[in-house]
């Protein structure tokens, strides 16, 4: 069922309409699928007309988050995979990096640490 969503939220963002709307199920307090101006895609739970929840958000240049939102913005676990490789697994707060995460660099260089409105603070040894 998973699988399904993220194809089908990946097909209708690569679709190139450049519209917002509701375009599946309940984008007000349910699940649902929206689809903004700039052509990101949510799929996900809604609360009071905002992305609150678990959901997937993918934005036109291939960038993909997974995990939690609060009022609109990353907040909670989640994962950003962007299209050069890089991938970032751990915390976020207010859209940021924000409490232990690891980010993966398309070249293989691991930083693991903490991390503080978008910034490394800390590196954390294995």
């Amino acid at each position: 069922m998973k699988k399904l969503l993220v194809f089908t939220v990946l097909g209708l963002l690569w679709s190139g309409s450049a519209y917002a709307e509701c375009i599946e199920g309940d984008c007000k307090n349910g699940e649902g699928t929206y689809k903004f101006p700039g052509g990101e895609q949510y799929a996900g739970t809604w609360k009071n007309n905002k992305m609150h929840g678990m959901g997937l958000l993918a934005y036109p240049d291939r960038r993909v988050y997974i995990g939690e939102f609060k009022d609109n913005k990353r907040d909670g676990d989640g994962i950003s995979a962007f299209p050069n490789g890089e991938k970032y697994v751990g915390a976020f707060k207010n859209n940021k990096r924000h409490g232990q995460g690891t980010l993966t660099y398309a070249d293989g260089k691991i930083d693991k640490g903490i991390w503080k409105d978008g910034k490394l603070i800390k590196l954390l040894n294995e």
